[in-house]
């Protein structure tokens, strides 16, 4: 590059230019959910593996079982009992019983758009199949 393209190169530039151009926006990676809560290894894995392991448990037992402060584990369960997968009840905490996952609830949802009905296992009396029937619910 010559002297003459130099020169006209930077008089065109401004020192507001930084300002006045945004940045290349970074986006952090996307984790889904569920990935993230069936990673082994995890601090909620630990607790999800603690109430499985004793039924059901208070806050201060799976503190000390899982090495664990109470806002660290009443933090980490929140989006667990948020979608049905633990409860918190009597001062206990227990893993839901029947809980299908946030997979199976979404392609329920989906059937049910597009106009099948979807019974729960339970109710059919079959553990672990869930029924589909085309046409009026």
């Amino acid at each position: 590059m010559n002297r003459a393209n130099l020169t006209a190169a930077t008089a065109a530039a401004t020192p507001w230019d930084c300002l006045l151009r945004q940045p290349p926006q970074r986006m952090a990676p996307r984790v889904d959910p569920d990935e993230q809560m069936a990673q082994p290894g995890t601090k909620l894995a630990r607790l999800l593996a603690v109430l499985a392991e004793r039924g059901s448990c208070t806050t201060l037992t799976l503190s000390a079982c899982t090495d664990l402060e109470s806002r660290q584990v009443w933090g980490l369960l929140k989006a667990p009992r948020a979608i049905g997968q633990v409860e918190f009840l009597d001062g206990r905490w227990q893993l839901v019983h029947g809980f299908a996952g946030r997979d199976v609830e979404r392609a329920a949802a989906l059937l049910r758009d597009l106009g099948w009905r979807v019974l729960p296992p339970s109710v059919r009396g079959n553990a672990g199949q869930t029924a589909c029937t085309k046409g009026e619910q």
